[in-house]
Order: structure tokens, then sequence, then C-alpha cells
């Protein structure tokens, strides 16, 4: 689920008070869902997305919560581990002990000058964050710590509004798709494009796939999830 405040190199968005929202996964596991709510007061709400009651621990915690510490505007959350992403790509949890504290999980990742924004978006993908910085490079972190998605920055200039982490694929606004496959990044498919998604690639080796035996040299239209497939085992590259 995506929390974004506004275009890239917006500045009027770290330090007002802002309530923002979302809905977070627990994990590939079971999938649970939980509603989250960051009110203009810095206060963390949840529900259960199947309406069930929070155990009694939890309940606690939120009641007793302080202020989410920090000038920064929340940008996402994670309902179940308790954690805060904020602007200035700090990290905040929850304890569930008494006294229900705030504890910072990470620091920032730079100063916020005359209110310019440290990160364009941030979300929630199952149970892990994401964050975009100002360079357009994409980042996950979990309590082990912060990864790139991708070595490089996101191509275009269009914001960026969500990230598929297990295929390692970003959404644009305008519907654009774009893939890391290990040495750069791949432009899928549009979601606006009509048709099933194909990829028109250059044969590398000799291969025998699902398409039938693909000689080298050749250019085929492939389905989009075997194009990626053998572009990642390096037997295929994309057709200029």
């Amino acid at each position: 689920m995506l929390t974004k405040k506004g275009p890239p190199n917006s500045a009027a968005i770290t330090r007002a008070p802002a309530a923002v929202a979302g809905v977070g996964c627990a994990g590939p596991m079971a999938h649970a869902q939980r509603h989250w709510h960051i009110d203009r007061a810095r206060r963390l709400h949840l529900r259960e997305g199947n309406g069930a009651a929070f155990h009694s621990a939890l309940s606690e915690a939120l009641r007793a919560q302080e202020p989410i510490p920090g000038e920064a505007a929340p940008l996402a959350c994670d309902p179940f581990k308790l954690n805060v992403l904020l602007h200035d790509a700090s990290v905040w949890g929850l304890s569930m002990s008494p006294p229900f504290l705030w504890r910072a999980k990470k620091h920032g990742e730079g100063k916020m000058t005359n209110d310019a924004p440290v990160l364009l978006a941030a979300g929630q993908s199952c149970d892990t964050l994401w964050y975009i910085d100002t360079e357009r490079r994409a980042w996950s972190w979990t309590a082990a710590g912060k990864r790139s998605v991708g070595a490089a920055p996101v191509p275009g200039s269009a914001s960026i509004v969500a990230i598929d982490l297990g295929h390692l694929t970003v959404v644009l606004e305008t519907g654009e798709r774009w893939c890391w496959l290990g040495s750069g990044w791949l432009r899928l498919p549009a979601i606006t494009d009509s048709g099933p998604g194909a990829i028109r690639v250059r044969i590398l080796e000799g291969i025998v796939s699902a398409a039938g035996h693909l000689q080298p040299g050749e250019f085929h239209t492939l389905p989009e999830q075997l194009a990626r497939d053998l572009i990642v085992r390096r037997v295929a590259v994309v057709a200029d």
C-alpha cells in the first residue's frame, strides 16, 4: 500500500502535521491484513482486516502510546511489527512492553533543509517497508537492515507509486513498470497496455523452453514471464 505525500521534490510535506493511512500485510505465510491510520497528533490506530479484536497487550500499547517522535511526517507503517517510517527515512517502533515507548529502529538518512524531502515515496509490501530516495533509488527495510532494490536509479521522471518486492518491480504513476534483472532495469509492458504482456528478445544460447527450441541469434516475442526468466538466466537479452 502506497503512502506518498505529493510529487517528487515537493517541499510542503515534512514538518506540518498530516494524517496518513494504509493497509499492511503480515507476510507470505498468512497474508493477514491490518488497516492503519496515523492521526495529526502522530498517534497510531489499527484495525484487523477481518474485524477481529486485538489481543490485550496490543490494545494496551495502542491506548498508552505517546505521539510518534521526530519532526518528519509519517509516510508508511508496518502494522504488524508496529514500525513507522518517517519522511527523513528514520524508523520508529512501538514497544509492546510497559511503558509502551516508541524506540528508534533506524536513524534518518539526511537532514531536511528548508523542509526539502528526504524521501519521495514509501509503503509496505508484505512484512517489509520500502522507500524511494531523492535520487530515485529504491530500498527495502526490515529489522535486519536496508537492502537496495536494484543497483541504479529507477528510470523515468514520473512518480513511483508502488513496489512488488518479490519480483523487484516498480510501478510508476503513468502505469509504466520497470523490473530489475541483475544488471539493469527492464521496461515491462505497462499496466495500461492491452493484451497479454510480451517482451521481444534475442537468444544468446540454444535452449529448449516452453516456446520451443530457441536458437542463438533468433529474435522472439515471448510471454513476459518466460522472457524475464531467460534474461535472468543470461540466455537471452532484450532486443534492440
